[in-house]
């Protein structure tokens, strides 16, 4: 970002932006807006965004498998599923 708007005052887009790519270093970005400067506070502060779990991460809800054939899971699953704890066995490629 900082080399599109250029980093010296000879390669700059317009006038001064070289100061402003000086500034960006590291994980940053620009946001231009025509809202006030609180609204963007807010509208940041009650921003989120899903996120997919991780090693670690507390479980969110209960799963519970019912007793029997569990044909939503391929055949290739089952040892992973018993490395979990689940008592498991394969029958006719059903796990």
């Amino acid at each position: 970002m900082a080399h599109a708007l250029g980093k010296t005052e000879d390669t700059e887009h317009r006038k001064n932006l070289h100061k402003i790519s000086e500034l960006l270093v590291g994980q940053c970005g620009l946001l231009f807006t025509n809202k006030e400067k609180e609204e963007v506070y807010e509208w940041f502060g009650e921003f989120s965004c899903p996120e997919y779990a991780r090693s670690g991460n507390v479980a969110t809800e209960t799963v519970e498998l019912a007793e029997g054939p569990l044909a939503q899971f391929p055949h290739s699953l089952e040892p992973h599923l018993r490395q979990l704890g689940l008592p498991t066995t394969l029958k006719r490629g059903t796990v």
